[in-house]
């Protein structure tokens, strides 16, 4: 459902799985992530380089201003507005 709506906008996204990226022996679908974000090691990764990383990464649990994180915050802010995606912001 959401793929449609991605592709209709012309959204940019990757599909992820959580197995893949915390089950997996290897890093291949974080260096995936890396490379469509071009962001980070996009080869020669290891699930230790990974792991040891774990602790530097925020959670939820912290408080998040999603304006000076979401360039384009007010025009998601007025897509999602009236949806029941609405909470996510």
């Amino acid at each position: 459902r959401l793929r449609g709506y991605f592709n209709r906008y012309g959204v940019k996204y990757i599909h992820v799985e959580y197995e893949k990226l915390y089950k997996s022996d290897n890093a291949d679908e974080w260096m995936r992530i890396f490379k469509f974000l071009g962001k980070g090691p996009s080869e020669n990764l290891t699930m230790e380089e990974v792991r040891s990383a774990y602790a530097y990464a925020p959670t939820g649990a912290q408080k998040r201003n999603l304006r000076e994180r979401i360039r384009n915050y007010d025009q998601v802010k007025k897509t999602l507005k009236g949806t029941k995606f609405k909470h996510f912001l």
